[in-house]
């Protein structure tokens, strides 16, 4: 078994982290908010 494999949720959690950041870094995209809140809020 891969022990360092981390749980699924916190795969996710980084995940959607990571877009949050990246989408926050380019203001442009502000269209994908309701998308990423929509997913959060699953």
């Amino acid at each position: 078994c891969d022990k360092k494999k981390p749980p699924r949720f916190s795969t996710r959690f980084l995940k959607l982290l990571h877009d949050f950041m990246r989408i926050t870094s380019t203001q442009e995209s502000e269209e994908e908010f309701p998308l990423l809140e929509a997913d959060i809020g699953m």
